[in-house]
């Protein structure tokens, strides 16, 4: 099993420059990682759209199992999806 932050230690390690998703503006997480899928998801996106509400909202990987049951989408997010 990998333990958590193993990435974040390995790109430190190596001199790696990091940065978080802004994923806090659109949702919250009840675990605390984040599948690969879903975050190549929402990189790819990003860089399609130049928009992180549109990269993150629009994961597939975050409206799917297992993942789905993790995620309290906020109301910003909610409304975004009802327009």
């Amino acid at each position: 099993k990998v333990k958590p932050r193993a990435a974040l230690e390995l790109a430190q390690n190596s001199g790696i420059c990091t940065a978080r998703l802004p994923l806090d503006e659109f949702m919250s997480l009840q675990k605390p990682a984040l599948t690969c899928i879903a975050v190549f998801q929402i990189l790819e996106r990003f860089v399609r759209s130049r928009d992180w509400e549109e990269a993150i909202c629009g994961a597939p990987a975050l409206r799917c199992a297992p993942l789905r049951k993790y995620v309290k989408w906020s109301k910003r997010a909610q409304d975004r999806e009802k327009a």
